[in-house]
């Protein structure tokens, strides 16, 4: 074996170790040193492990902030769901795996809290997730897609606005099949805005060819 293959062997090896005792440290709450609670729950956590992860509770942690001085920091303007996702992906857990949620809204919570929270390797992967439930979701068309289009559009949470093109661009891919549904046209019907960014959609699809 080559040294620089074997120096890459043992350095993954390292690390998918370290990986393992993080989450380790996670199931056993030992060393825990900060509490995250949600309207329905609360967390043993660790200060190092939330600063490595994410930028945010870094700059809370090293400021002068109220909260960088106590032991239990409320998130109770968070979906607790998206937060507990959240959690585990700092100790390296899969959260879909953890939450048992694969709805296309699930995964837009977790995107808006890793985006809230400056988590930029969540998100990202959150995002993937999202674009692969929405497809899926649509091409469906039952309650949760009458149920993701409403929160896109009428919840207040923060949501970005980049995660409505992935639901308005099928959408205006396969009109046909879409206004043919009931649900999609009382969709339509009864949110204006998202009956805007169909049109803006297939004008913007129609520009393509």
């Amino acid at each position: 074996m080559e040294p620089t293959t074997e120096i890459k062997a043992t350095t993954d090896g390292m690390e998918k170790v370290l990986v393992g005792n993080i989450k380790k440290l996670f199931r056993s709450s030992k060393y825990t040193d900060v509490t995250i609670r949600t309207d329905d729950g609360e967390y043993k956590v660790h200060k190092l492990v939330l600063c490595a992860q994410s930028e945010y509770f870094n700059r809370l942690f090293d400021g002068n902030w109220r909260e960088s001085n106590q032991n239990t920091i409320e998130l109770k303007d968070d979906k607790p769901e998206a937060v507990k996702a959240m959690i585990h992906s700092m100790y390296g857990l899969d959260y879909a795996t953890v939450c048992a949620n694969d709805s296309p809204s699930f995964h837009a919570s977790v995107c808006c809290v890793a985006d809230k929270y400056l988590m930029d390797e969540l998100k990202t992967q959150a995002r993937a997730k999202y674009d692969l439930a929405v497809r899926k979701c649509l091409m469906e068309m039952g309650d949760d897609a009458v149920q993701l289009i409403a929160t896109l559009y009428n919840e207040p949470s923060g949501f970005d606005c980049v995660l409505r093109e992935p639901v308005t661009d099928i959408c205006a891919r396969h009109i046909s099949f879409f206004f043919a549904l009931d649900r999609f046209r009382a969709a339509l019907h009864d949110i204006p805005a998202f009956a805007i960014d169909i049109i803006s959609a297939a004008a913007r699809n129609s520009s393509v060819r």
